[in-house]
């Protein structure tokens, strides 16, 4: 059952308005999760895959993802590789919620939480209401050095330009009438390029780190 959503000494809700991209291809979780989610007052934005979620969440940063793992095109795991070259990413929590093993742990995707199907709906709400009071780190603003600065632009165009790539390379390799060459060499490019929106990332995480 729904809880009841809560609301703060003035009344208002406690979503407040915060916009959630919810990452989930079964249309029967995707509505339940909006409508509770709409409840608590939060907005909702919802994407079916992994690529659709990578272009909603670059064109505008969510506060929280809220993200199953096994999906068409891109799965959740590959999302969050080609996701978090970016800077935008910063101080945004992550809540996978999926199907798979259960041997997995928050800790090996690098997200705040994990809820194995079916989860309780109740549970998870106030997981995102504890998420979401904690204030995030707004991008842009922790590199002091101009080098750094300069480190962290290249690494967070870098992470644009392989969203596009990963984009238009699935497109073309989903063409129905591509020819088997090409569509080979579409899927060697596609691996190749999910693997550079990795390494991006780890060279995004390195740049943070310098002192």
């Amino acid at each position: 059952m729904i809880v009841k959503a809560p609301r703060g000494t003035d009344g208002s809700l406690a979503g407040d308005g915060k916009t959630i991209l919810v990452v989930e291809d079964d249309v029967d979780i995707l509505a339940m999760l909006r409508f509770a989610l709409e409840i608590q007052g939060y907005a909702v934005e919802s994407a079916v895959d992994g690529l659709d979620a990578l272009e909603k969440a670059r064109r505008a940063r969510p506060a929280l993802v809220i993200l199953d793992l096994n999906m068409p095109r891109m799965g959740g795991q590959d999302f969050l590789y080609a996701w978090r070259m970016g800077r935008e990413t910063l101080g945004v929590p992550v809540v996978v919620i999926t199907a798979e093993s259960g041997a997995l742990r928050p800790a090996d995707l690098g997200v705040e939480a994990f809820f194995s199907k079916p989860f309780d709906v109740d549970a998870l709400l106030w997981h995102v209401g504890d998420l979401l009071a904690i204030p995030s780190r707004v991008p842009g603003t922790v590199h002091q050095d101009p080098r750094r600065t300069e480190m962290a632009d290249i690494t967070d165009a870098l992470g644009s330009v392989m969203t596009t790539l990963i984009i238009g390379i699935e497109s073309l390799h989903d063409a129905l009438d591509l020819p088997e060459n090409l569509r080979t060499i579409a899927t060697a490019s596609l691996d190749a390029a999910v693997r550079a929106s990795a390494l991006g990332r780890r060279l995004n995480q390195l740049v943070s780190a310098l002192k």
